[in-house]
């Protein structure tokens, strides 16, 4: 309703507003005068796929499937390839998943300080469609979950996945206060990531 008052008050209406409120007719009709409308975003880089994937309307996100928008377009939240379908798993919104998925969403897709869509996933039967589809859980998820054991396997295996995630494991290890995971990684050698953004929030834990 609020959102509704301020349009009529003169708020932008355009793609990715009518998407959220879940106005088929706007977001045909935009389409329709001008195809490239599937690709406006907001000042915030949301675009109207996640936008219509967020508030869950699934014919809106199947009409701008249709008329040409990517899943793995960069998005809302830094999200570098997409940000629908970690919305719709988020939701558990199972037959968007599905469609998005046929339509080559990247269930590795990161948001920013929300992990990937296989971590975000309601329901089980969501993360294991996504594991499906390539996706995986990398040791920052992990820490999250309380996986210790499997945050050290992978990493032994693959040191380069110490430095995904939001700042890399290290920010989700100090953040929760696992000291004892925290020594485990060190001895194992370890470190910070170098490329210093804003999820280094460890130097400040």
């Amino acid at each position: 309703e609020v959102a509704r008052l301020l349009i009529a008050r003169g708020a932008t209406y355009d793609t990715p507003i009518a998407a959220a409120l879940g106005d088929l007719d706007a977001v045909q009709s935009m389409l329709d005068a001008d195809p490239s409308y599937v690709r406006t975003a907001r000042p915030n880089d949301q675009l109207p796929l996640s936008a219509a994937a967020e508030f869950g309307h699934l014919e809106i996100v199947r009409l701008l499937l249709e008329r040409g928008a990517n899943p793995t377009w960069p998005d809302v939240h830094e999200s570098s390839r997409g940000a629908a379908l970690h919305a719709a798993a988020r939701a558990g919104n199972l037959e968007m998943v599905k469609l998005l998925l046929q339509h080559g969403a990247d269930p590795n897709g990161f948001v920013n300080a929300g992990g990937n869509a296989v971590f975000a996933a309601r329901t089980q039967e969501i993360r294991k469609l996504l594991i499906e589809h390539g996706g995986y859980l990398d040791p920052y998820d992990l820490v999250w979950m309380g996986e210790d054991d499997e945050v050290v396997r992978i990493i032994s295996e693959r040191p380069e996945t110490a430095l995904a995630g939001c700042g890399g494991v290290f920010t989700a290890v100090v953040t929760r206060g696992n000291r004892k995971l925290m020594n485990r990684l060190l001895d194992m050698g370890v470190r910070v990531n170098p490329q210093a953004d804003g999820c280094h929030s460890y130097v400040l834990e």
